[in-house]
């Protein structure tokens, strides 16, 4: 048996027929049988699945390859213990798909329903991560976790969810410290019991070569304003802000984090006109932008 690696709490109302099951789990199972090994038993972990009215439950197979759980072969009813459903007497067949469905949504939904989660870089300073749902069941909020290697992840940001809802909700979150070159991007949702589930993990490969560059946003400004320098050059960096007479208005030390590019925010009080803005690097390096207050 395997798998279609799609998380356990994600649900699909779209490939059931609608009557009898109104909703299934977005994970299916497919068997492989050689010759006939007669009647298998199979028990479901359901104790992070949400909310769970045991009767709901039915196990789904789709016996013609496909997709849609439209009850080709008859729903079973299992028998609920503690967190575990048991469905006994089960007569798979080679290449069937099977799944676990529910016969109400409302009380039983198997819990949210998101649609797509995606990344994509806006420029050079950030990366938009994106995604949708169909429906939520007792959503708290989303975080929006970052990884360099696709298995130790961080948070970038929190999303408040809609609690319940039945529509499709959009949701978007901007990272304006993304990694250089390959990173890796998913979304953690969490529910108000304190459970959660995971999304597909998306790829971002950012073009390192445009980096180096001092970005100044906005500019013009108003003396409030954030810049951004790849610190592939820099570790332990200086600074400092002049006007048009070489005269230093600011200065300050900053200690780029290793291999990452980093936002960082000013709020000055200068007054209008022109002004140089000067990073030097104890490596040796160093790099200029100029930019106006109005």
């Amino acid at each position: 048996m395997g798998h279609n690696e799609l998380p356990l709490s994600q649900n699909n109302v779209v490939d059931v027929d609608g009557v009898l099951i109104e909703s299934r789990m977005q994970r299916v199972w497919r068997a492989s049988e050689t010759g006939d090994v007669g009647t298998t038993t199979l028990i479901f972990d359901v104790s992070n699945l949400g909310p769970i009215v045991p009767t709901d439950l039915r196990l789904l197979i789709d016996r013609d390859y496909d997709g849609f759980f439209d009850n080709d072969v008859a729903p079973m009813t299992g028998v609920f213990a503690g967190n575990f459903i048991t469905f006994s007497g089960v007569n798979l067949q080679d290449a069937d798909f099977f799944t676990l469905g529910s016969i109400n949504a409302s009380q039983t939904p198997l819990p949210i329903e998101l649609l797509s989660f995606n990344a994509i870089e806006n420029d050079i300073t950030s990366v938009n991560c994106f995604w949708s749902t169909a429906s939520e069941t007792n959503n708290d909020f989303f975080l929006v976790e970052r990884s360099r290697d696709g298995i130790n992840f961080s948070e970038v940001g929190r999303v408040v969810g809609a609690g319940t809802s039945n529509a499709t909700i959009n949701y978007a979150l901007n990272d304006y410290q993304p990694y250089s070159g390959l990173s890796y991007y998913r979304l953690k949702q969490v529910d108000f019991n304190g459970e959660y589930s995971y999304s597909n993990i998306v790829s971002i490969q950012r073009d390192i070569s445009k980096e180096g560059e001092i970005i100044i946003m906005p500019n013009p400004n108003s003396g409030k304003f954030h810049v951004r320098i790849s610190n592939q050059y820099c570790g332990q960096s200086s600074i400092s802000i002049a006007d048009m007479n070489g005269r230093v208005c600011h200065h300050q030390s900053v200690d780029f984090e290793a291999s990452n590019a980093v936002l960082i925010p000013f709020d000055l009080t200068l007054s209008p006109g022109k002004y140089a803005l000067r990073v030097e690097c104890l490596s040796g390096a160093f790099f200029s932008e100029e930019f106006i207050i109005k």
